[in-house]
């Protein structure tokens, strides 16, 4: 059995796994990948002309904003529904206070 690293021409990991040692080549899928012998973490590492190394800081920072966008800044649908059930309830608070 053979541990391999498949990853993309930009160095990112896109799968990690062990085969038998005859499917090794048959790991790349896809045009623009390559398959490399070893053990690595796609979270933690990257490939640099054919070896494993560690991803620095800059590169996870970038991984972190691109995988996750803040609520605040995610894109809400609001129904007729409950916008006609907000409004009863600002018409409700109005003659409260009258």
């Amino acid at each position: 059995m053979k541990h391999f690293i498949v990853y993309n021409t930009q160095g990112k990991i896109l799968r990690t796994g062990t085969c038998q040692d005859k499917c090794f080549s048959l790991q790349v899928l896809n045009p623009g990948e390559s398959v490399l012998e070893g053990k690595a973490d796609d979270m933690l590492q990257k490939i640099v002309g054919d070896k494993v190394v560690d991803k620095i800081e800059e590169d996870l920072s970038k991984e972190k904003k691109q995988k996750k966008t803040p609520k605040t800044q995610q894109k809400k649908h609001v129904t007729n529904e409950q916008w006609q059930d907000v409004l009863d309830r600002l018409k409700a608070l109005e003659k409260n206070n009258e």
